[in-house]
């Protein structure tokens, strides 16, 4: 009798949990938007950190979450909005063929709240910054391997003690 009870219970809670997927469709198109690209849902860690002339402000450097991605751009989810109008934002991924931080620099379009203190913010990106600016981006690549499932904080620790 018990098994039949579970499973009214999984029943019942089907068609609310269907209507939170329904109303919160990851690629909702925008009323009036002009996106000509087309945008995948990915949550990977990247850190960010503004772009003042040529140069990370690594102090206010944040982590954030990617909502979507498309060639164009991509929608942050971060806890608060993100006031600067340049930023570096960089991945680093466990695959071969990504052996270092990419860098990538973009431009804040919007600040939109989400609810529960998280924000998404969507921005353009604008160019591809790792080659061409690596002595700059150096203090960057440590807080980067962060990102990485295969960080490992033991190995930071004796890096930084000698």
């Amino acid at each position: 009798m018990s098994s039949i009870n579970e499973r009214k219970k999984t029943v019942d809670l089907a068609p609310y949990i269907r209507r939170l997927q329904d109303i919160t469709i990851p690629n909702k198109p925008v009323p009036d938007c002009n996106r000509v690209e087309q945008r995948f849902n990915r949550a990977l860690p990247v850190l960010i950190c503004p772009w003042v002339e040529e140069q990370p402000v690594t102090d206010q450097m944040t982590v954030a979450l990617t909502k979507d991605v498309s060639d164009l751009g991509l929608g942050l989810i971060r806890e608060s909005p993100l006031n600067a109008h340049e930023i570096v934002v960089a991945f680093w991924l466990d695959c071969d063929d990504m052996q270092e931080p990419w860098h990538f620099k973009a431009t804040v379009h919007s600040n939109q709240r989400l609810g529960g203190g998280y924000w998404l913010v969507g921005a353009s990106l604008d160019e591809f910054l790792t080659q061409n600016y690596r002595g700059v981006l150096k203090p960057l690549e440590m807080a980067a391997d962060f990102l990485r499932p295969s960080f490992d904080e033991k190995r930071l620790q004796k890096e930084q003690n000698g």
